[in-house]
């Protein structure tokens, strides 16, 4: 019987030792796991200028059709979305446009004037998430 009660003993110790081992390591994987605030957190910084630039514009163009008079070709949709941009003071140039996404955009109220476009019939110009996790 002390035989038994020997290999209890050590099968006991044995046990306690393996659950010591496996804590450390819970901790060493928690610490792995824990976000390290100073690195992990980016802080939203004041956007650069972006104006919108002539490449920009004539490369969103799409769906050519005829002008509202019927008398002209013209380009009259522009999908500018998610360029980051704070300024589309060049938009109005193409005056024919009647549907433009400048949605995910930078822009304030003050960038957004649509009273240069006589023949707009959609501005899709909801802003982007400025929300980071």
């Amino acid at each position: 019987m002390a035989d038994e009660e020997i290999t209890e003993l050590e099968e006991e110790e044995e046990g306690k030792e393996y659950e010591e081992e496996g804590q450390a390591g819970d901790d060493e994987e928690r610490e792995s796991l824990a976000p390290r605030y100073e690195e992990d957190v980016v802080l939203e910084e004041e956007p650069k200028e972006q104006v919108m630039t002539l490449e920009q514009a004539q490369s969103s163009l799409s769906l050519l059709g005829r002008t509202v008079s019927g008398l002209q070709h013209a380009y009259l949709m522009a999908n500018l979305s998610d360029l980051r941009l704070t300024d589309i003071s060049l938009l109005p140039t193409f005056r024919h446009l009647l549907f433009v996404n400048v949605s995910g955009n930078l822009l304030s109220d003050d960038h957004i004037q649509v009273s240069n476009f006589t023949e707009l019939s959609a501005l899709d110009h909801a802003p982007r998430s400025t929300c980071t996790l």
